[in-house]
């Protein structure tokens, strides 16, 4: 992936796991008829806000559906306003690839359980 350049328009399925596979980001809850569901510990709710917050901090994403679950997350980031392959207009701000983008969240960065 490193080596691929997305920042093309486009929707982009992202999984981030946990280290180790641990379940960090909280636990399924529910049984016998009631649906399950997932319970976030706070480190959860920490990967929850900082996934909700990148269209915030980048203005060429916008979010499609996503979960969190025990020890991963699932989403889709949509870029819809590529860097231009010929070079950037003067005063205009770089445009990020997937990679840049992922590496620059807190999301990678909790702290450990």
């Amino acid at each position: 992936m490193l080596e691929d350049n997305f920042f093309l328009i486009g929707m982009y399925f992202i999984t981030i796991c946990t280290h180790k596979h641990q379940p960090i980001f909280g636990k399924i809850v529910g049984a016998g008829l009631a649906p399950a569901q997932m319970e976030l510990s706070e480190i959860g709710m920490i990967a929850y806000k900082q996934w909700i917050e990148i269209p915030k901090r980048f203005d060429n994403i916008e979010l499609d559906e996503f979960v969190i679950m025990p020890n991963h997350i699932h989403g889709i980031i949509v870029i819809y306003n590529p860097e231009p392959s010929f070079g950037q207009p003067q005063g205009l701000p770089l445009r990020k690839t997937l990679g840049e983008i992922l590496a620059r969240i807190n999301l990678l960065q909790l702290p450990n359980a």
